[in-house]
């Protein structure tokens, strides 16, 4: 009776939740992830569970949530042959790892690299002609048939402001994640044009007085940079930094030479 009960929570559950949430949910409350990481060979099986909650999350990036599309999906990659092999389960401690930050959550690392946070966030679904949400509806562009000029429509614009904020949210979940991964100590690298006046637009992000950016810059946000910097200059420029943080800026040129301009 336990099993059908439970049974019957995860199947009205599935109805609305996004597959990630699931996948989840099912480990945790039905004690498999315990189960599988006292098995023979755990580690590596666990790996395979989050391999394939990696391929959820993939999923449901590209825009549908529903259990019955991701197992079509599924059965979709098996038809094409699609193999992604087994986790090694068995990776040295005293080495380098390289890994998206997907498949870092629930993981820590004395000393973590987050790479390339300046690199432009993908908002093609934010501006493309014609969009959709699964709540909303569609948004489309108006022709004036006399001038043959087209122009995005209110309601299209609306759609775009929501596809954003949510495109903002999960690009925050990510950054969370990437920040949270390091015990000791978290090296951050990123690029970007025109330092001085990208670092102005930064400061006016910041909200004077609090350690919070300023709301309706949160959205107008292109990249991890953009959260990241709004936050960080303002401590080094203060009289009394935390010491929390070292910014070091490097030129195109004074990348070979080694040359730096360091603050603390």
């Amino acid at each position: 009776m336990l099993f059908l009960t439970f049974f019957e929570e995860m199947r009205i559950f599935a109805e609305s939740a996004e597959v990630p949430v699931l996948i989840r949910k099912l480990c945790d409350e039905s004690g498999f992830t315990e189960y599988i990481r006292v098995l023979p060979q755990g580690k590596q099986r666990w790996e395979n569970v989050m391999r394939f909650a990696d391929l959820s999350r993939g999923f449901a990036a590209g825009g549908k949530h529903d259990l019955y599309s991701f197992i079509q999906y599924i059965d979709s990659l098996i038809d094409s042959g699609y193999d992604p092999g087994e986790a090694s389960g068995g990776t040295k401690e005293d080495c380098v790892k390289v890994m998206s930050v997907h498949k870092s959550k629930g993981l820590q690392f004395p000393v973590v690299i987050l790479a390339g946070t300046g690199q432009a966030f993908n908002i093609r679904d934010e501006r493309a002609a014609f969009l959709f949400h699964p709540e909303f509806g569609a948004g489309l562009n108006i022709v004036n048939l006399d001038s043959r000029m087209k122009s995005a429509s209110h309601y299209k614009n609306f759609i775009s402001e929501i596809k954003k904020r949510e495109n903002s949210g999960e690009e925050m979940r990510i950054l969370y994640v990437a920040l949270t991964r390091a015990e000791e100590k978290l090296i951050i690298t990123g690029t970007a044009e025109n330092v001085e006046k990208k670092s102005e637009i930064w400061r006016q992000s910041y909200k004077a007085g609090s350690r919070t950016m300023n709301p309706a810059m949160v959205f107008d946000a292109r990249c991890f940079l953009d959260w990241i910097m709004p936050l960080v200059l303002p401590d080094i420029d203060s009289d009394r930094p935390s010491g929390l943080f070292t910014l070091r800026v490097m030129s195109t040129s004074g990348i070979a030479s080694g040359e730096t301009a360091e603050k603390r």
